[in-house]
Formats: structure tokens, C-alpha cells, sequence
């Protein structure tokens, strides 16, 4: 074979394998055969700037919030950096990610925003994050169409001065392509989340939701027909949700739908999206951000993409490592969300969800669960390499003594999301206390013992709790720190300790009773323990029961970062 032949065909080699195994090879052959730009070069340009820019933003919005008051329908009051807002409990982490993106000003700018006196249809309007946007725009008049009953609740007190005005119309109904009653799927950790069509493992359904099309809203709002239109963003397959030839001036539908979704937000938030597709009612999810032509993230053109790729060809990504406790895992979603400390030279600590690149690494996970995994950042996106769980006692072995000694698992250890049974046990001032006392409200657990010689054990246990206790004073948590020496630790003995921790006796109750009764507690939370030379041989437990008295989590080990505990609760505060 002659030398060219030769080159041709290891360069066909080469160019296949690109195709095969890298991305932006293969997105530079879908240009090369047409595909027509959904966006500029110059936004795909700073696709990497604007990652960075909605984390910064996302950072700063929560430092610069405040949560205000807490109804008891379970409803939570934030001071914003950009103005204050309900929420359901659910959208505590949603909120700033999506005021982030409006600082980013996602739906764009100039031709592309709303215009005085124009009329715009928010379909799947959340808790009016955007209407805020809208109405600093100079919108005249905005229908914020919204199907889930907490959001509308939300934005009936978000937006009370400007319905009153008539400024702000919410409108009670989802949008499809025909009349219809469906059912409402929501998610009580995500207001964001709620879909008519994807059903996640936790939902509720809410039943007999009312469903329109575009032209009966706007027959019904009275809204003025003509026959010109000008649009922010089209609705994929548009047509549908309009008769023909009828249009609406000065109407925007500021859709929550897109044809393409940017890959890189969701795998990073992937609660804040819907799958991509074509809106129909076989595949359509409410996704909580729209994605404007020339405004998301990472922009999803091909043809954009493939040039980028020229640029970014010879780019490698980038890995650090990660250390964090879990806060969920979505295991049909391949993801985890974790409370992570300080990437270092990537972002600051804070709470993020991840796409696992291996599904087989979360099952091992639960809430409560401490791990480290590397990250990998690259120009596609972000995976989650090398999960792996640490702390307590690995694999069932603990050292005592230099010794390595393999436990097994209590047989009665409650899993995760069952009922804890009830257990009653005598506080420090000598009264009983029962477990079901306190139903309804969000239960910490941890097991110690006064005599306890290690600084970093049972005294960070307790200061842990401490931290805690100022976090959450007023709030509806109990923190019950159980003796596992109940023979010395006698009320009177627990109230002195308590003391030296400063300890709210309405809040945080130190427990003991008989050796059986603290014996059977600590099993069916996982806790092994034994004399050993006048002191106390054990593992180390820290459970989180649920308002609903079923075990939401079990953090392993004394050297947890706080911080990180006090994430997972109020993640479990917000379930009701």
C-alpha cells in the first residue's frame, strides 16, 4: 500500500474513533453535514464564563437571603437581594438558582424582553421569580399560569398589590394542546419539579387539574387578537397551541418548554429541569427554566458547539476532589445531592446536586451517608467519578486497642424511611420522655457518655449539638443526646453536663434509663457499644428522624462537618 493510501486510511481511523469517543468531534461532523445554529459563536464562546457566573451569583444570593418568618401551613418568607418571596418549604435551594439566572438575564435583552405595555404568558410561572423581571421591564400586563396549588398560593401573596392593580393575573391552569382534566404529580422537596407527566419515587398526586390551550386563555382572559405577533422565545411545534390564522399582538408566551435543553444544567440541577424534546402530551415536563433562544448556559447548537470544539480540541478537563455528606439520591436520575466543603479552586462549599458516572457507586448511598468523589469538569459538562462512602465503621470493622474488630449489624437497626418504634427514656431534670412526644416536629439523635476521655467523640458529638441548637433555636427540632452509660449517668449527672454546653432544655434533652431500655434504643439505631477497662468501647451514630417518625438519615462517625448536618435537616424540615 502506498504511503498516502496509507495516511488516508489512519486518518479515517483516527477521525472515527474522535466521532466515536469524544463529543465535540462528533458534534463537529453533525455541522459538517448542514445543521443549521440554534445560537451565535459568540454565546458559545462564553458558556464556560457563564457557568461561573450563575455559581458566583448563586452563592452571593444565598449569603445575601434571610429567611423571615415560617407559617404553619408550612410556607416560608425570603429577603432577597432581589426582593422577598414565598416559598413552599420545597424550593429553599430552587429559589437562588433561579434569581441567579435572572441576574444572568437569561431571556436576553433589547428585542428579546418584554416592552411597555406588552402582555406576557408566564406558563409555569413557580413563585413569580420572573415576574419580577417582567414588570421592572415595563410589561403591562403578565398571566402567570401556573397548575400547582403551593405555587399559587405563593404568588397570590407575592404579587397581592399588582393582581389587585391588574397588573398580574394568576391563572389557575396548566397549558396543553386540548381541554383536559390530568393529574398533578408533586414534588414536596421541589416546588420546581411539579409535572403532569414524570412520576419520581416521593411525589403526591394532586388530582383533577384543569388543562387549556393557548387560544381558550386567551379568549377566556380577553385578551386582544390581531394579526401580527412578536415573540421572545418560540414554543416548540407552536402551531399547535394556535388557531389558524390567528395571532395576538404585544402577547409573549414566555415558555417553560424548549425543543433542546443545555446538557451541562441538567446534570448540575437536574430537579431545576425537564427531559428535552418537543412539547407533547407524551412527552412533556414542566421544566421550571425556560430556555431562550441565545440564553442558557451552555447554548446547544451543534454547529455552534462544533466550532467551539476547534478552539477547545486540544483542552483537557479538569479533576478535583470532593468530600461532602449526602443529602438525597435520585437513583433513576443517577444523581446525589451532597453538602460539600470548599472545592478548592472551583467553588465555595455549598449544596449541589451531581450525576454519578457510575450508577452502581449510589447504591451504597443513602441520606446521612459521608463521601469524597472526583470531579470532572469539562467543556460537556460535569460527572462524579470515584464515589465512594466513608466514615463510621468501615465495611463493619472498627480498631479498639490496635486491634481490628469486625462488627455485625444490629438485627433490629430500623432502615432508612421506616417507622422508628417509640421509646421512653428519663431527661436530665428527671422527667420521662417519650419519643412520640414529639411528632410533627424533625428529631436529632446522637449517643454519648460523660466519662467519654476522646476530645474528638463524644465532646465534638455534643458540641456539634450545640451548633446545632443556635442554628435551629425556634425552629422545630429536638436534639436528644442518649447515654450509653446509664449506670454513672444519672439525671443529675446529665444536668451537669448539660450546663457545660449551654443546653435549651425545651430544645435539646440528654437521656438515660435502664441498660435494656438504652440498649434497644441504640440497636435500632445502629449503635454498637461495650464496657471495655472502666470505659466505653462504640461506633458512632447520629440518626435524623422525620416529622413523621420514619428515619429520614444516619450520619456515621464524630468527624461530620456540621455544617453539613445541619443542611441534611433542614433539608428533612422542609418535608411535610
Amino acid at each position: 500500500m502506498r504511503r498516502p493510501w496509507k495516511l488516508l486510511l489512519v486518518g479515517a481511523v483516527l477521525a472515527a474513533a474522535l466521532i466515536r469517543f469524544y463529543p465535540p468531534a462528533r458534534l463537529l461532523a453533525i455541522y459538517a453535514v448542514g445543521r443549521s445554529p440554534a445560537c451565535p459563536l459568540s454565546n458559545a464562546l462564553k458558556s464556560d464564563e457563564n457557568l461561573k457566573r450563575q455559581i458566583a451569583y448563586n452563592e452571593q444570593i444565598i449569603k445575601g437571603s434571610k429567611l423571615l418568618e415560617t407559617d404553619p401551613a408550612g410556607y416560608e418568607l425570603w429577603d432577597t437581594p432581589r426582593a422577598k418571596y414565598w416559598i413552599p418549604a420545597g424550593s429553599r435551594y430552587v429559589l437562588p438558582f433561579n434569581l441567579a439566572e435572572q441576574e444572568r438575564r437569561i431571556y436576553g435583552v433589547g428585542e428579546q424582553t418584554a416592552k411597555a405595555g406588552d402582555v406576557v404568558l408566564d406558563c409555569g410561572a413557580n413563585v413569580g421569580v420572573t415576574i419580577h423581571r417582567w414588570l421592572e421591564d415595563g410589561a403591562g400586563k403578565i398571566v402567570a399560569i401556573e397548575p400547582a396549588p403551593e405555587n399559587i398560593l405563593v404568588l397570590k401573596r407575592n404579587f397581592a398589590a399588582e393582581i389587585a392593580a391588574g397588573r398580574v393575573i394568576v391563572y389557575e391552569k396548566g397549558v396543553w394542546d386540548k381541554e383536559e382534566i390530568l393529574t398533578l404529580q408533586v414534588d414536596p422537596k421541589n416546588s420546581a419539579a411539579d409535572s403532569f407527566v414524570i412520576h419520581r419515587e416521593g411525589d403526591k398526586e394532586v388530582a383533577k387539574i384543569p388543562v387549556t390551550t393557548i387560544d381558550k386563555l386567551v379568549a377566556e382572559l380577553k385578551l386582544e387578537r390581531v394579526t401580527s405577533s412578536r415573540w421572545i422565545s418560540k414554543a416548540p411545534n407552536s402551531a399547535r397551541w394556535r388557531a389558524p390564522g390567528k395571532r395576538w399582538r404585544n402577547i409573549i408566551p414566555a415558555w417553560r418548554w424548549r425543543p433542546t435543553m443545555c446538557p451541562t444544567t441538567r446534570r448540575n440541577f437536574p430537579r431545576s429541569s425537564a427531559p428535552s424534546g418537543p412539547v407533547t402530551p407524551w412527552s412533556a415536563g414542566r421544566a421550571r427554566r425556560p430556555m431562550a433562544a441565545c440564553a442558557p448556559m451552555y447554548c446547544t447548537s451543534a454547529r455552534s458547539i462544533a466550532l467551539l470544539s476547534l478552539v477547545l480540541l486540544a483542552s483537557c478537563a479538569k479533576h478535583y476532589r470532593v468530600t461532602g455528606l449526602v443529602l438525597g439520591v435520585d437513583r433513576a436520575r443517577q444523581t446525589l445531592v451532597v453538602s460539600h466543603n470548599d472545592i478548592h479552586g472551583y467553588m465555595p462549599a455549598m449544596v449541589m446536586p451531581f450525576h454519578a458516572a457510575r450508577a452502581a457507586e449510589l447504591e451504597p448511598l443513602e441520606p446521612g451517608s459521608r463521601v469524597t468523589f472526583q470531579l470532572v469538569v469539562s467543556k460537556s459538562g460535569t460527572l462524579a467519578r470515584n464515589i465512594r462512602k466513608q466514615g463510621g465503621a468501615m465495611n463493619g470493622v472498627i480498631e479498639s486497642n490496635g486491634d481490628k474488630i469486625r462488627l455485625a449489624t444490629p438485627a433490629e437497626k430500623v432502615p432508612i424511611g421506616s417507622q422508628v418504634p417509640d421509646f421512653t427514656l428519663t431527661d436530665q431534670a428527671g422527667k420521662p420522655v417519650r419519643l412520640s412526644d414529639f411528632r410533627g416536629k424533625v428529631v436529632a439523635v446522637d449517643f454519648i457518655y460523660t466519662r467519654c476521655p476522646l476530645p474528638d467523640v463524644c465532646p465534638r458529638l455534643s458540641a456539634n449539638f450545640a451548633r446545632l441548637q443556635r442554628r435551629f433555636t425556634g425552629q422545630d427540632l429536638v436534639l436528644l443526646s442518649v447515654t450509653i452509660d446509664p449506670l454513672y449517668d444519672a439525671p443529675e449527672v446529665l444536668a451537669k453536663y448539660a450546663k457545660i454546653w449551654k443546653a435549651d432544655p425545651a430544645m435539646w434533652h440528654f437521656l438515660t434509663g435502664g441498660v435494656g431500655d438504652v440498649e434497644a434504643v441504640a440497636r435500632r439505631l445502629g449503635m454498637v457499644y461495650w464496657p471495655e477497662e472502666g470505659l466505653m468501647t462504640h461506633t458512632s451514630q447520629t440518626a435524623v428522624i422525620g416529622r413523621n417518625g420514619k428515619l429520614a438519615a444516619i450520619v456515621e462517625g464524630s468527624s461530620y462537618a456540621v455544617k453539613q448536618l445541619g443542611d441534611l435537616i433542614a433539608a428533612e424540615m422542609e418535608v411535610r
